[in-house]
Order: structure tokens, then C-alpha cells, then sequence
């Protein structure tokens, strides 16, 4: 009888202690649901190394390294400079004065913040074309890529000063490189109308025929800035540019984007150069009809010059 409530107790202990382990599961489970999340802090040093690097204070960021704080300690805050280290906010902002200490106390050249941008990615958009240098002489790796797969010289290319790109360039630069839109270095340097920039790429190889995965090719692009060079376009029709060369969405040509500018001068470079103006686009306009449908003077311009009057 004895042995009999001997395990009717221990059965009771063990439902007991089952009971309270879900209740304890259940506790800390719903506590995780409740209560909000604890923000990440970093470091009173590391927050000060960063701030400093940004605001271009040396003597904080040497002050922090000789403390014994880290080179390579990073943003840890949620948003777009996630991953950044203090020698990538020195490069953004174009502190070399805080670069070269940096780099001296062994700061990682190479590092990626979350979006895969580099210390050399940021330099080469910034205005002070030493730091690409520092960062190059300093193993730099100049075909490194962000998360969209772009490039330091397509960012040179499109943001940066030609000093910048060509210090890039003469690294060896892949020149066909492609970010997830399938543009190029050119292809950037185009859009914003950098007739110098366009002359370096194509001085060192770029094709001139290159196009995105909207078959938008150099030329094409040259009539994208409100204010297009004519002498950027000069210079792809001489280099060899196709002058019918439509983008894979549209249909549109390079013809059709000069007359949608209302650019009378560069409707004739490239009607010298063979463009079709009969040519039609995926909605049955030709370039006429473009540039009537700007209904302004420029348009009317141009749309006369098509027209042969």
C-alpha cells in the first residue's frame, strides 16, 4: 500500500514540474512577444571615433586608437550606414587628414558596410581624389562590388571627379564591369553628360556600343541630362557610336530621344551620320512625332527639320 502512494506521489511531482516548465516556456514566449526590442548600442569610444571620422577631428580619432579602440569597429545602428567603419566615413566626407591614421593603425581598406560599399566606393563619389590614391597605394581593391554590383569606378564615373577616375583607371579598372541593371562605367559617365569622363573611358577601352538590360547604349543615353552636350554626342558618333541603335523596351532610338530634347543641332549630327528618321518605336511614333508632341518651339524645330523643310 505503501509502495502504491510512494508512486502516486512521484508521478504527482514529475505532472507538477511539467506544468511548471510550460508555464515558465509560456512566460518567457510571451514576454519575447511583448516586450520591444532592445536597440544595439555601441561604445561611448566607438560612437566618438565615428562621429569624429565623419566631422573630419583627428586628434579624437587618434585619441581613441591610442585608448586602445578598434580600427575596424562598425556602425551597428539599423539604416543605410549599417556596416560603416570610421575609415569609410573619413572617406565620404574627405577627411585625408584622418584617413592616413586610420590606415597607419591598421584600419581594413577592404571592408564592406551592409550594402557592400567600400572606403574607396565612398572616395571615389567625394571631391578629394588624394583619398582614392591613399586608399589604392594602400591595396585597395578597385573591382570590388556593393550589393547592386556597382563598382568605385562606376561611382567615379557618374558622381565623382575625373582626377578620381582616372587614378581608378590606371589601377586597371575592369571597364566592363556591370552592376544588376547591366550598366557600365561609360554608361554612367554618359547619363550625366561628363564629356571628359565619356574621353577617359573610351581613351582606355570601354566599348562604345555597350548597352543596359534596357539596350540603352552611350549615344542614348547622351540626350538624358535636360541640358544635352552636343559635343558628347560628337564625340560617340567619331568614336564609332551606332546612330540606330534602339533600346530593347521601346524601340526608341537615339534619333527620337534628340527630337523628344527638342535638340535641333543634334537631330543633324545624326542625321549625317545615317539615322533613320523614318524609324518607328514599339508605339508607331517616329522622331517627327516626337518632337511634335513636346508642342513648344524647340519641338516644331526639329519636327520641320524631319520633315525635310
Amino acid at each position: 500500500m505503501s509502495s502504491q502512494s510512494g508512486g502516486t506521489r512521484s508521478l504527482s511531482i514529475l505532472i507538477i514540474l511539467a506544468v511548471g516548465g510550460v508555464a515558465i516556456y509560456l512566460a518567457w514566449t510571451l514576454r519575447a512577444y511583448t516586450e520591444p526590442p532592445r536597440a544595439l548600442e555601441a561604445s561611448a569610444g566607438v560612437v566618438t571615433m565615428l562621429e569624429a571620422a565623419q566631422s573630419g577631428n583627428a586628434e579624437s580619432v587618434s585619441a581613441v586608437l591610442k585608448g586602445g579602440g578598434d580600427a575596424n569597429a562598425r556602425q551597428i545602428k539599423a539604416g543605410p550606414e549599417q556596416g560603416m567603419t570610421a575609415l569609410m566615413y573619413a572617406a565620404r566626407s574627405g577627411h585625408l587628414g584622418v584617413v592616413k591614421p586610420l590606415i597607419e593603425a591598421r584600419a581594413s581598406v577592404n571592408a564592406q558596410a551592409a550594402d557592400g560599399r567600400t572606403a574607396l566606393m565612398y572616395a571615389a563619389m567625394g571631391e578629394e581624389p588624394a583619398i582614392v590614391r591613399v586608399l589604392i597605394e594602400a591595396g585597395a581593391n578597385v573591382d570590388a562590388r556593393d550589393d547592386q554590383g556597382v563598382t568605385s569606378l562606376m561611382l567615379a564615373a557618374g558622381r565623382g571627379s575625373p582626377d578620381a577616375l582616372q587614378t581608378i583607371l590606371r589601377q586597371g579598372a575592369n571597364l566592363e564591369s556591370r552592376n544588376k541593371w547591366g550598366d557600365t562605367a561609360l554608361l554612367y559617365a554618359a547619363r550625366t553628360g561628363a564629356l571628359d569622363k565619356v574621353k577617359a573611358l573610351l581613351d582606355a577601352g570601354a566599348s562604345v556600343d555597350a548597352a543596359n538590360q534596357s539596350g540603352q547604349s552611350a549615344l542614348w543615353l547622351a540626350f538624358e541630362p535636360d541640358a544635352v552636350s552636343l559635343d558628347l554626342v560628337a564625340m560617340l558618333i567619331e568614336r564609332g557610336a551606332r546612330v540606330n541603335q534602339a533600346d530593347s523596351v521601346n524601340g526608341v532610338t537615339p534619333l527620337m530621344r534628340a527630337a523628344w530634347r527638342g535638340s535641333a543641332e543634334g537631330v543633324r549630327m545624326l542625321l549625317e551620320k545615317g539615322a533613320t528618321k523614318d524609324a518607328r518605336d514599339r508605339d508607331n511614333l517616329s522622331a517627327r512625332e516626337w518632337a511634335a508632341n513636346r508642342g513648344d518651339d524647340a519641338g516644331a524645330e526639329v519636327a520641320r527639320l524631319l520633315e525635310g523643310k
